[in-house]
């Protein structure tokens, strides 16, 4: 959907929800048309009242919730005094604010609002005896050092568009650069995060750190890291062959040909 999204009530007008328990699964909220995205909950995505609403009593367990802004693992968004939110526990939950789109309403983008219990609140008391445990939550954005984490080649190609230079990986699979050109950057992962060789210029005049990945060489000739200014290898897993363009450090590496 695009908007207003909840395990039991999408959009809660004076609703009052008790007594209400989420075990398990996943929710996601997609901008549709360069607007939405918005308003995302482990059990109701938007709870308001022009009287009285609450969520009193209630659990989400073992969910991932995924949004563009206003995302959290029980309330989206809470509006108005008379909202309450009391007693909830909310326990091993992943909660994503997705920022990794290219245009929006908004220029610049709202802000994420991503929170454990509630996401965007807007003239909310504080929720009221609540239980966290084991809750994640991840603004998945480019910020102003140009830090990003990734999840997806889609995720890792943006994150280069957009000025990342630090980029965690924390997604396994085969990934490929873009063209990245004239930037210094530190790649990060574990051994199921796999980088694939170049054979073109995508990577001229860029010097590149790698740092906890596998490289995946090749059995032909020729194939490296063309033009970089230089490559450095640190506790990286190396299949293969890989030609050298450019002056290259490996520490702590392990080669398997």
């Amino acid at each position: 959907g695009s908007d207003y999204a909840g395990a039991i009530v999408g959009k809660g007008l004076c609703a009052r929800l008790e007594n209400c328990h989420v075990d398990g699964g996943s929710i996601t909220v997609n901008v549709l048309n360069n607007d939405g995205g918005a308003k995302a909950g482990g059990i109701v995505g938007y709870l308001t009242a022009q009287n009285v609403a609450h969520l009193k009593g209630s659990s989400v367990k073992n969910m991932t919730i995924r949004a563009f802004r206003d995302v959290a693992g029980a309330v989206g968004m809470a509006q108005s005094t008379a909202c309450i939110i009391d007693d909830v526990l909310v326990e091993n939950v992943t909660v994503i604010a997705d920022r990794y789109i290219e245009t929006y309403k908004d220029n610049p983008f709202p802000a994420a609002n991503a929170g454990e219990v509630v996401g965007r609140r807007d003239n909310n008391p504080d929720p009221t005896n609540v239980t966290v445990n084991n809750v994640v939550v991840k603004v998945l954005e480019v910020d102003a050092n140009g830090n990003a984490t990734v999840g997806s080649q889609e995720d890792f190609n943006y994150a280069l568009k957009h000025g990342a230079t630090n980029i965690t990986v924390e997604t396994p699979g085969t990934y490929s650069f873009p063209v990245a050109q004239g930037k210094d950057l530190t790649i990060k992962g574990n051994k199921e995060v796999v980088f694939t060789l170049t054979s073109s210029q995508a990577l001229s005049g860029t010097g590149v750190t790698f740092e906890g990945v596998t490289i995946q060489g090749a059995k032909e000739t020729y194939k490296g890291y063309h033009h970089t200014k230089y490559v450095t290898f640190k506790d990286c897993q190396i299949n293969d062959m890989i030609f050298l363009y450019s002056p290259t450090n490996f520490e702590n590496c392990v080669f398997n040909s």
